[in-house]
């Protein structure tokens, strides 16, 4: 069953919400088993596809523990590949995506411990804070930019860089890996954004880490 809903009309709409609801009771049958005599069926839990070529947008979680191995190579460059098919409005491509060698995550881990430092010294706090770009085996920073265009808003090119990401997260899911996108306030420090190499039109968007999940590393649904 092949249904793609618009925003035409209501009685599109209403169809739609019918054959949804047909094949979702379905769907529940099989993963819940028979229907309960009040006739009531639970609702399809979200992380069950209701086709199995989609399970693999469901599987995606952010994971907190990362182990190797992470994605080799060709791997990453599958993954950086599925990142530049992006929706970009104007062929503006306003990201960029580095993966950090060891050297790398050092000085950044380097220039977070400097801006914990500046914000307050606790030797505990600078050690976690040190300890951050060296979770898991893979890491990749997620840079943006956006430049004046009479049709293509800023907004608009953040979404787009936004839409790499999860691509890049996506497609890691796909081929086996979990994977974790991580913001915070130490992404906006001027220590980091250098550590990363970011041009003065750049603000990093997000350091995501890839690997394999470990023991503990189930993950939530939202991102972090």
């Amino acid at each position: 069953m092949h249904l793609r809903p618009t925003w035409g009309a209501a009685r599109s709409r209403t169809a739609l919400e019918r054959a949804f609801a047909a094949e979702a009771t379905a769907r529940a049958l099989t993963v819940n088993g028979p229907v309960p005599e009040d006739g009531k069926v639970s609702a399809v839990p979200r992380h069950v596809a209701l086709d199995p070529r989609l399970q693999f947008l469901h599987d995606r979680r952010t994971t907190s523990r990362l182990e190797p191995p992470g994605p080799d190579d060709r791997e990453l460059a599958a993954l950086l590949a599925a990142a530049d098919a992006a929706p970009d409005h104007g062929q503006l491509h306003p990201w960029r995506l580095i993966v950090l060698s060891a050297t790398d995550r050092a000085r950044v881990a380097a220039a977070y411990a400097q801006a914990q430092q500046d914000r307050d010294p606790d030797p505990e706090l600078l050690e976690r804070a040190a300890a951050k770009p060296m979770r898991g085996p893979c890491v990749v920073v997620a840079l943006a930019r956006t430049v004046q265009h009479p049709k293509v808003p800023a907004w608009e090119q953040l979404a787009a860089a936004a839409a790499a990401v999860q691509n890049l997260c996506l497609a890691a899911t796909a081929l086996g890996y979990a994977s974790a996108w991580r913001t915070g306030w130490f992404i906006e420090h001027p220590a980091v954004l250098s550590a990363v190499g970011a041009g003065d039109d750049e603000r990093i968007i997000g350091m995501i880490h890839l690997g394999t999940a470990g023991q503990r590393g189930a993950g939530s649904l939202g991102g972090g």
